[in-house]
């Protein structure tokens, strides 16, 4: 069965700890039915999503975890990254830690590149992708899509146009999502859709007889 990890659902009205990891939310709010990072956001912000995706590998199905993401970036500090986060082992765990993978948008000296760092399990980043964004980023709405698969295969788009795809990317698919940022950064989720599947098996029970 289809699992949401993260929708607009959880940010329409005042942020719960039933849906997020608050904790590290410092700068984050729901403002008008948006996940919005505000400009007090600082280089350890983060929110999580409490639901995770789960790898069915005994199952045989292949996709892990998939997502669309509307945002608007209104600003974003030099040499601060903001993005999202998938395959962290906890809820509370920070962007950029072991076994992760961080897509994100990063301002390199005013100019602007969407970049995946895939993390292994020393938390050592490989930069497995870094494009330039040509529009200005400050004035339109990004669509950002992701999926991976049990494998490890990822493929990302922004705006329509793909900018990572390896059937044998080694991300680590399983685990919590969330949004995170490096540094100051102003910026608005207006949708997001993230969601994996899950198999809930019935119990198998033999012939049960009773006698009254």
């Amino acid at each position: 069965s289809n699992v949401t990890i993260l929708d607009n659902s959880f940010f329409e009205n005042d942020l719960s700890v039933s849906y997020f990891y608050l904790d590290g939310a410092e700068g984050v709010t729901s403002q008008n039915g948006e996940l919005v990072f505000t400009e007090n956001t600082t280089e350890s912000t983060y929110i999580n999503s409490l639901r995770r995706a789960d790898v069915l590998t005994d199952i045989g199905v292949d996709n892990c975890i998939g997502g669309r993401i509307v945002f608007r970036l209104t600003s974003l500090a030099p040499g601060a990254k903001f993005g999202i986060s998938f395959g962290l082992e906890r809820a509370y765990s920070r962007p950029q830690a072991a076994n992760s993978t961080f897509i994100y948008l990063e301002n390199a000296a005013g100019a602007y590149r969407i970049c995946v760092d895939i993390f292994d399990d020393n938390a050592d980043a490989r930069h497995a992708a870094q494009e330039n964004i040509s529009l200005d980023v400050t004035a339109a709405e990004l669509i950002l899509t992701f999926s991976a698969d049990i494998y490890g295969g990822l493929t990302v788009t922004l705006g329509g146009t793909e900018i990572y795809r390896d059937p044998q990317a080694g991300c680590a698919p399983g685990g919590y999502v969330g949004f995170a940022c490096t540094g100051t950064a102003v910026a608005a989720v207006s949708e997001a859709s993230v969601s994996s599947l899950s198999y809930d098996s019935p119990e198998n029970t033999g012939d049960i007889v009773a006698d009254f």
